[in-house]
């Protein structure tokens, strides 16, 4: 596990969407609820299709702790970690890992076409399967991560990102500076969201 050095992963490859959840969160559920033929093949060619816009993309940096105190200073970096959920999370750590991951603009703009075309259904079914693939892809890269700190005898923590607990959304300008987001062709809004939507940033914790 290299320190300071952006690491951009131009292709995630090993990633498999949770189709159970998809149907789960489109409202089926499992020896419940009968699905129909006709809703099985819309759901299955969703899929196919979806499968072919998605470009899965990451990227990472692995800081060092400077000092913990009423901020978390790390090294290298004007980044700065504040509030209770991140001592919480790092409390034991010696390293902070920034991590992104996006699936690219194509579900968006599927989910935009369908929309305009007043296909609310399929407009639904992409953007739940978008929603379960960028978070597949963000478990390949967390497992990623995992690894190389194994081998090093190190653990991480949980994945965290902006906008949950006290870590506001504010702070996802700082990753997306941190990480060069923009270099992905990732934007950020005035409100501090992504595009393309499908698209994860998080706070890991490196712990020996």
């Amino acid at each position: 596990m290299l320190y300071d050095r952006l690491i951009r992963l131009d292709r995630i490859e090993n990633f498999e969407i949770n189709r159970k959840a998809v149907w789960g969160l489109l409202g089926y559920r499992f020896k419940t609820t009968v699905i129909t033929p006709s809703v099985k093949s819309l759901v299955e060619n969703c899929f196919r299709e979806a499968e072919s816009l998605i470009d899965p993309k990451g990227v990472y940096i692995v800081r060092k702790i400077d000092h913990k105190n009423d901020f978390i200073k790390l090294k290298n970096t004007d980044v700065v970690l504040r509030g209770e959920s991140m001592k919480k999370l790092l409390k034991d750590s010696f390293a902070v890992i920034f991590m992104a991951v996006t699936i690219g603009p194509g579900i968006d703009e599927k989910i935009k076409l369908e929309t305009e075309a007043g296909h609310v259904e399929k407009a639904l079914i992409f953007d739940v399967i978008g929603s379960e693939a960028v978070e597949a892809v963000a478990n390949s890269l967390n497992h990623l991560l995992d690894t190389q700190a194994r081998h090093l005898r190190s653990f991480l923590t949980m994945r965290f990102s902006p906008g949950y607990g006290d870590l506001s959304l504010e702070f996802q300008r700082e990753i997306y500076r941190e990480l060069k987001l923009d270099e992905l062709g990732i934007k950020i809004n005035e409100k501090n969201l992504l595009y393309p939507q499908k698209t994860i940033t998080a706070v890991i914790g490196v712990e020996k």
